[in-house]
């Protein structure tokens, strides 16, 4: 049994702040879920050596501290894992709809388990998706040995301020380099708006293996030099154009910028990733699309806005109570690849592992989509809000994608090109 543990409250720091009032959900399987009882006790074993995971931490009413109860961890950790009552393999998208909504347990992280799956809903003031990794992968380690999770030592020197000597300190010359990278955010066009509230909702489907490995087959053939992410992003725009989804020009690009930290640096729990903004389109070939996300990385543009988020941006978003009339979807784009973690996971089996999630719009007309990959597959998840953006054509877009990858990267249809 652990000890109990006293009353303790922690400043939230500056790049996760902004995030408290913003959640994600992930859900894995099938595969050989721990016993309840086996991920309470390693929740409670990995919070009493590992505070910055934030298990059985809660956050106040004014979104600026962390809290931890006068409690047990056993008891804490009892109190954040429930047992799914549905098979989620039924529908991925309904699942996950359903559990951003679950206020069940309420804490910033909750776990269910049950039906061969194991899924979390997280308060992205936690961290981003390579915490969001890092944790759950750890707690089902310890579930299945009975050991504690390893976890990182502090660093000595904050992170911001390392990648910062570490990219720029390097070479003085970056610095001009990113000067003149800067891009502003274009002012927002003034458009007629109505009344809203939040409707949120998450569609999945999924790239079968065969039909994804043309896909790789055709990236090397037909898109020389473009990345995967650049190709999933390409075929993202043209399947939303082919299925008359509107979208703004202004595509935002999710960077994780552990990239610009010392290879000697502690592992990173917490957020240190962020969004670029670039302007694009569905007639751009992938190649394209691949060097404008490679030239901003070289010129450290997500480290320099991410200094900016640190410097102004240090307040929870709020959730906004109007939403365009006639809405053009802002499109943001996550690629979260096939991490050593998630594949060395006891998946079951003879089933198609699935690991997907859903992510948190920014604005009543945002589209998230986050690519995940786990063997020859490769996930699509789209978060949306249903009363702004029309989930039809959005779940039209996800059919042609899933169904003829390929013909929807090679089509000129309404392109331009």
């Amino acid at each position: 049994m652990t000890p109990a543990i006293r009353t303790a409250t922690r400043p939230i720091g500056r790049l996760d702040r902004p995030w408290t009032t913003a959640s994600t959900a992930t859900v894995l399987g099938p595969l050989r879920a721990p016993a309840r009882q086996a991920l309470v006790e390693a929740i409670a074993r990995t919070a009493a050596r590992w505070p910055e995971s934030r298990l059985g931490w809660s956050i106040d009413g004014a979104g600026r501290r962390w809290c931890r109860p006068p409690a047990r961890l056993d008891d804490v950790a009892d109190g954040m894992v429930t047992d799914l009552d549905t098979d989620p393999g039924l529908d991925y998208g309904r699942f996950l709809t359903g559990l951003v909504h679950d206020e069940r347990q309420g804490w910033p992280l909750a776990f269910s388990v049950g039906h061969d799956h194991v899924a979390m809903r997280m308060s992205h003031a936690i961290g981003d998706g390579r915490a969001l990794v890092v944790l759950l992968s750890r707690l089902l380690e310890s579930a299945a040995t009975g050991r504690p999770a390893a976890f990182p030592p502090r660093p000595a020197m904050p992170p911001f301020a390392a990648a910062l000597g570490n990219f720029f300190g390097r070479s003085p010359r970056r610095v001009l380099a990113a000067a003149r990278a800067i891009r502003h955010a274009p002012p927002a066009a003034q458009v007629a708006t109505r009344p809203w509230s939040p409707r949120r909702v998450t569609l999945y489907h999924r790239i079968p293996g065969e039909l994804a490995t043309e896909v790789r087959r055709w990236r090397k053939t037909s898109a020389s030099g473009a990345t995967s992410a650049a190709v999933d992003l390409c075929l993202i725009m043209r399947a939303l154009h082919l299925s008359g989804v509107p979208v703004s020009p202004e595509v935002r690009v999710l960077y994780d910028v552990r990239r610009y930290l010392p290879v000697s640096y502690p592992e990173l729990h917490g957020n240190f990733s962020v969004g670029l903004l670039m302007t694009m389109s569905a007639a751009m070939p992938a190649e394209r699309i691949s060097d404008m996300i490679a030239r901003a990385g070289a010129a450290g543009r997500p480290l320099t806005a991410l200094g900016a988020g640190l410097a102004f941006g240090a307040r929870a978003l709020r959730s906004p109570v109007t939403a365009p009339v006639r809405p053009r979807a802002d499109l943001a784009f996550t690629y979260l690849g096939r991490p050593l973690p998630i594949e060395r996971l006891p998946w079951r089996a003879g089933s198609v592992p699935v690991w997907s999630g859903s992510v948190q719009p920014a604005a009543p007309q945002g589209l998230t989509f986050a690519v995940t990959e786990t063997g020859r597959a490769v996930h699509l998840s789209a978060s949306f809000h249903a009363n702004v953006l029309d989930a039809g054509r959005i779940e039209q877009a996800m059919t042609l994608m899933a169904a003829d990858p390929i013909a929807v990267l090679t089509s000129r249809e309404n392109l331009g090109v």
